[in-house]
């Protein structure tokens, strides 16, 4: 559910989810409170007879559909054919994820009260009843629902990460109060002008969740939800700044479009004061307001979720925070380097980092898609000047370039080349939590490995504590500024 409130105009809509979930019921409803045209794509698909258009016909009369909409539409349907052609145009998805169990209650009464009732469905179409004793789910709507419950599951949660889609809104209702409260959201929110920001945002992204933790600790995180996605935030106050004229709390996350209310609390966006307003106005300049979340290990994942959060939330400036490998005896583990340039090592692309009040950047970082333990590669890293290695700095950089977002880097040496190997790193899942499943089975087929991990055990949290420990002082010594969109 989200965590941050009504959300910027909502006015091309897809409602995905599984068969029975009530998709056309909630695009009904949400277009006819919005004043927005309803399309069904079954009504647009199934043609008298239950003749199926041919896939061209009908991404064509969904494309005319859409684009006679001008007002603004809302789509429910899940069909593949056409996803791109919807998804393209779309502001909003809205995904109906209830459990199989309530799936299967829904579309089980449904489709007895259709096929009892002789209900017409679209173009003179009535559900068959022979097609209640089929077993083919393409006959058979209660055994496609089955079939297709995890399916959907799948497809939709790849969805919301994948970086063709960052520009959509992904809202995911798994319950029937979520529902409700998310219409809620929508009373009067698309009227409302846009929310100027006044107090500026940084985002730290960590690769790891044994990063992020460091992290929380040290500025006082709190968890909330963001197009059901984990983000960690809080406001944070410079030394020595009081809260002159009762300056408000924030009320969650905003997006750099979150329209404002009279009737609601304050955000970080609009701080309200019940003294001088002018006060209040020198307090905002004293704050800094942080989120935070964890990538995922590698490259891509970076990328993605840096683009994610770039598109999603209005962010004045990005730290990427962690650990990384040693090239250098300057180096040594729990040092922190704070890099002047990132280069990525498989393409060559050099990115500048911004300056930091108060903290003086040295050396270059590199990052690489692929982990090596191989002495030739460290030489030729070396080589290039480089002072350390990770696998994200780079493509978060070069997100951050595309968006127009100025960024740096804290990383502090966990290890020095050599220390680690492919069979350490191997102890890692894909969004770098320790497998413990692996580490049991490394443990118990080489005992003797056992100094080894306690020592690199050691160095990545002295690592952490000091990369975050690094990035609180420099979200509190540094002005950042709110960047023009």
């Amino acid at each position: 559910m989200l965590g941050r409130g009504a959300d910027s105009r909502v006015l091309r809509v897809a409602v995905v989810g599984n068969s029975g979930a009530g998709k056309t019921t909630l695009a009904r409803a949400l277009a006819a409170r919005l004043g927005l045209e309803h399309v069904e794509l079954d009504s647009v698909f199934h043609q008298p007879g239950w003749q199926a258009l041919e896939p061209d016909e009908f991404r064509a009369r969904v494309t005319a559909r859409l684009d006679g909409a001008t007002a603004g539409w809302v789509v429910c349907g899940n069909y593949s054919s056409v996803r791109d052609t919807v998804w393209s145009r779309a502001d909003t998805i809205v995904w109906l994820d209830w459990t199989r169990a309530v799936v299967m209650a829904r579309v089980t009464r449904r489709t007895l009260r259709r096929v009892a009732r002789r209900e017409v469905l679209w173009n003179g179409n009535r559900e068959p009843f022979a097609n209640l004793y089929r077993w083919d789910p393409e006959r058979n709507i209660i055994r496609w629902a089955w079939t297709q419950h995890g399916k959907y599951a799948t497809r939709y949660a790849a969805a919301m990460t994948d970086p063709r889609w960052a520009h959509l809104r992904f809202v995911r209702l798994r319950q029937t109060a979520d529902v409700e409260a998310w219409l809620d959201s929508l009373a009067g929110a698309q009227d409302r002008p846009p929310r100027r920001r006044t107090v500026p945002r940084v985002a730290i992204l960590t690769a790891m969740p044994s990063e992020l933790q460091p992290v929380i600790r040290r500025v006082g995180l709190r968890r909330e939800w963001l197009d059901d996605r984990a983000v960690h935030h809080a406001i944070l106050r410079r030394p020595g700044v009081t809260d002159p004229s009762g300056l408000a709390s924030p009320a969650g996350l905003a997006r750099p479009d979150e329209p404002a209310s009279p009737d609601e609390p304050a955000s970080p966006d609009e701080p309200a004061s019940s003294g001088d307003p002018a006060a209040a106005a020198v307090a905002a300049a004293e704050l800094v307001e942080v989120v935070a979340l964890s990538t995922g290990v590698g490259m891509e994942a970076a990328r993605a979720t840096a683009s994610w959060l770039l598109t999603h939330l209005a962010i004045d400036h990005l730290l990427v925070v962690g650990v990384a490998g040693g090239l250098l005896e300057a180096t040594p583990v729990g040092h922190v380097v704070h890099p002047v340039d990132v280069i990525d090592h498989d393409t060559g692309a050099s990115y500048r980092a911004t300056a930091l009040d108060g903290r003086d950047a040295s050396g270059a970082l590199g990052s690489s898609a692929t982990f090596s333990n191989d002495p030739r590669t460290h030489d030729s890293l070396r080589e290039m000047g480089l002072h350390a290695i990770d696998m994200e700095t780079a493509a978060i950089a070069a997100v951050c370039a595309q968006h127009g977002c100025p960024w740096s880097a804290f990383r502090g040496i966990s290890d020095v080349a050599g220390d680690a190997d492919d069979a350490v790193l191997g102890l890692l899942d894909a969004d770098g939590a320790a497998d413990l499943g692996a580490v049991a089975r490394l443990v118990l087929t080489q005992p003797h490995r056992l100094p080894q991990l306690a020592r690199l055990g050691r160095g990545a949290r002295a690592a952490t504590e000091a990369a975050a420990r690094a990035a609180h002082d420099a979200c509190l010594a540094h002005r950042f500024q709110i960047r023009d969109r």
